[in-house]
């Protein structure tokens, strides 16, 4: 008799989870500035910095891309754009994971780096595809910088519990 690993389809149910929440508490906030600020959260791409730290290069490349889809048709409505960031961010931290996870000071940076490289990334792919005008001052005064603020806040509350689980119990 074999025996399910159940950790990997718990991990996708926890990315899942948090690209949905993403979305909505993104939504909210910019509600709540009353359009003012667009401050995304990217709880997903914290998780996703600990959750590659687990699983194969192919796992990690499956679940991003699978998820991005996901984002893509229910945040976005243009399918591709995290389709193709989210599984080019989980090989990053995949290739360069054994730094990442020495301290917390290195996953700090390579939190802020990737949050850097998807929001540019993003703006880069609408501004190719003419979806959208995106001037450079304005994008970083009113969505990077409170998106950096929000996700540094946020990986500050999550880490200690994210190493517990994914640090301390790797195998």
């Amino acid at each position: 008799m074999s025996k399910i690993k159940w950790f990997p389809i718990i991990e996708f149910f926890l990315l899942f989870v948090t690209i949905l929440f993403d979305g909505q508490f993104s939504n909210f906030l910019f509600v709540l500035s009353k359009g003012t600020v667009y401050a995304t959260s990217n709880i997903f791409l914290i998780f996703l910095m600990y959750v590659v730290l687990r699983n194969s290069y192919l796992y990690n490349v499956l679940i991003s891309l699978i998820l991005g889809f996901i984002y893509d048709s229910y945040f976005t409505g243009i399918i591709g754009i995290a389709a193709l960031i989210y599984p080019l961010i989980a090989l990053f931290i995949y290739h360069i994971r054994t730094i990442v996870h020495t301290s917390r000071v290195t996953r700090f940076y390579t939190l802020v780096i990737i949050i850097t490289i998807f929001e540019v990334m993003k703006v880069t792919i609408v501004q190719i595809m003419g979806l959208g005008s995106i001037e450079f001052v304005p994008f970083i005064s009113k969505t990077l910088a409170p998106t950096l603020a929000l996700n540094i806040v946020l990986w500050l509350l999550l880490q200690i519990p994210l190493e517990k689980i994914f640090i301390e119990r790797k195998s």
